[in-house]
């Protein structure tokens, strides 16, 4: 029996249907009832109601499973959502290192990210040897540092001898994003209100690729180590106009300055303390869009046999996905 947390987000939901396929009985861990929807139908798949916040539901959770799969984490770059942000990311990892090692789990698979390992100061790709020092970004991000400090406590966990391994995937498309999250930059660009683009680049890769190499890192994974799940390193020019072609529609042709950046996202942040409202742009990620966000996947290719997707292919299979749910 392996448990999935977060089965409803976009990787969870393709890592639930990746482990029916491959005939295991998965035990999909839901906040509530009307979640179940996103996981019905699916062979082999059981869901139960619980919160990483609630101790006494993941130790029910828990078991008799062989391997858990902790993906729930609540992604936010906003400052004013810091303590809700630390609360869910790293005491509710805490929570379920707790409550794996209580119910004997062989394996626990920490879903991390790409943003708690480390930037070079001259736009490389990072490895996983790569130190975390966000802070000098001077950008005030608190999903990046809860998934830091929860991947410490993954990694203290298998220092002390428990069977974890942690996975650092970057920036996922794919079908399923029933939220959505990532693919809300497709549904912008559909929309035809994105006119420019900033400066920066991201690291992109197909969610599929990301729940495959999960998958294998549970079977052999080190323990103790992390992987860079991800694919191809793309400025934030390249990957819209690599989405409009997909659409079929024009990309944004227009280079947005920094400065004509963060007057936006002053004037979001301003607008979201009046509100106490999270905006779409505040100065957190109007910084973030201007810096080289670049890693290299060499170490979960040798090692996890991760496959290498064209993120064109997985940008494709979200925009047909979203169109079948009349989301486009």
């Amino acid at each position: 029996m392996d448990l999935v947390t977060g089965a409803s987000g976009l990787l969870g939901n393709n890592l639930v249907r990746l482990l029916s396929s491959q005939g295991r009985q998965v035990r999909a861990l839901l906040r509530s009832p009307e979640k179940a929807v996103y996981v019905q139908n699916i062979p082999g798949v059981e869901y139960v109601i619980g919160d990483v916040l609630q101790t006494d539901s993941l130790h029910a959770a828990c078991e008799g499973v062989e391997r858990v799969y902790h993906c729930a984490a609540l992604v936010s770059m906003w400052p004013p959502a810091e303590r809700r942000v630390h609360a869910v990311n790293v005491q509710g990892t805490r929570n379920m290192l707790a409550a794996a090692r209580a119910q004997d789990v062989g394996r626990f698979v920490f879903c991390s990210s790409v943003d708690a390992i480390g930037l070079p100061e001259h736009g490389e790709a990072s490895d996983e040897s790569t130190p975390w020092n966000w802070d000098r970004l001077g950008v005030d991000n608190p999903y990046a540092r809860s998934k830091y400090l929860a991947q410490q406590a993954v990694l203290e966990a298998a220092a002390q001898g428990m069977e974890a391994v942690v996975v650092n995937p970057a920036y996922m498309f794919g079908a399923y994003d029933l939220k959505p999250s990532s693919g809300k930059m497709i549904l912008a660009l559909a929309s035809g209100t994105v006119r420019g683009y900033p400066s920066g680049g991201n690291n992109f890769v197909d969610v599929q690729d990301v729940a495959q190499a999960m998958t294998v890192a549970a079977e052999r994974g080190r323990k103790g180590e992390l992987y860079i799940l991800g694919h191809e390193n793309l400025s934030y020019r390249a990957i819209f106009t690599l989405i409009a072609e997909e659409l079929g529609v024009a990309p944004p042709r227009l280079p947005i300055p920094y400065s004509a950046a963060m007057v936006g996202g002053y004037a979001g942040t301003l607008w979201g303390k009046l509100t106490r409202r999270e905006p779409s742009v505040h100065t957190t990620i109007a910084r973030m869009g201007y810096v080289p966000h670049y890693y290299t996947s060499r170490k979960a290719v040798t090692e996890l046999g991760m496959p290498q997707t064209p993120v064109r292919v997985a940008v494709r299979r979200a925009i047909d996905w979203f169109r079948k749910q009349k989301m486009l």
